[in-house]
């Protein structure tokens, strides 16, 4: 089963947050399939950036250190995703969120033929009503949901 992990979920994940972190498992353990486009690696890769940025509003940490975690964070997510996820050529550009920025995410997912795209955020995707190219419906689910309906062999 392919899934789209959002950028949020993916870094929870590879911050070791519980529930993120077991949806990587899954994919390490090949138990399903993550896939991304360029868009979406580029956004993984800038994210940490970003998030140490905002979370250091206090300026308690210095740039280099700063740099550093960043770094390391975009470091571990890269190696993830040239080791377990598989990338996807999207030819879609359609238009389904108020935030544009999100709709490739979905264009991924309906290329890809994936079946969820797991975010932190699931509700921003909710009113989107697409297929992937194989007709199966695409469904927006939290990292908590999908773990708990993957445990109960619901998916």
């Amino acid at each position: 089963m392919k899934v789209v992990i959002d950028t949020c979920a993916m870094m929870a994940g590879a911050l070791g947050q519980t529930v993120e972190r077991q949806v990587l498992d899954l994919v390490r353990k090949h138990k399903i399939e993550m896939i991304y486009s360029q868009d979406i690696l580029t956004e993984y890769l800038l994210a940490p950036t970003n998030f140490v940025l905002k979370a250091n509003t206090t300026k308690n940490v210095n740039d280099s250190k700063i740099k550093g975690i960043a770094y390391k964070l975009a470091s571990t997510m890269s190696n993830f995703i040239c080791n377990y996820a598989e990338k996807v050529d999207v030819k879609t550009n359609d238009t389904y969120l108020s935030d544009k920025s999100d709709d490739k995410v979905v264009n991924l997912a309906i290329d890809g033929n994936a079946k969820y795209i797991i975010s932190i955020d699931c509700h921003l995707f909710e009113k989107t009503n697409v297929q992937n190219k194989k007709g199966q419906s695409i469904t927006a689910i939290s990292p908590f949901q999908f773990i708990r309906l993957y445990k109960l062999k619901s998916l």
